[in-house]
């Protein structure tokens, strides 16, 4: 596959970029906005996309709230069944 910078219709696709940049003219800013980020992760690499999709889950309370839960729920399952036992 050949870069764009060799490739033979390189005049063609300048002519395009030029018409479709008079018409993007006229687009409201924040739909441009969202059409330049959906531009840039197209042209990041595969590994670079997947850092890029995981990075909303690099919080730290994202993951506690998970942990929080499982441990309240084997809490309560241990205290259920120790308690269990205590009224046998």
């Amino acid at each position: 596959m050949a870069l764009l910078k060799d490739s033979s219709t390189l005049d063609e696709y300048k002519a395009s970029y030029a018409q479709l940049w008079d018409e993007l003219q006229h687009v409201e800013e924040e739909k441009f906005e969202k059409m330049i980020e959906n531009m840039r992760y197209e042209l990041l690499p595969t590994n670079k996309k997947l850092l890029y999709r995981l990075q909303p889950f690099k919080t730290h309370l994202l993951w506690l709230i998970p942990l929080s839960v499982i441990g309240v729920v084997t809490l309560a399952y241990v205290l259920f069944i120790w308690i269990s036992l205590l009224v046998e």
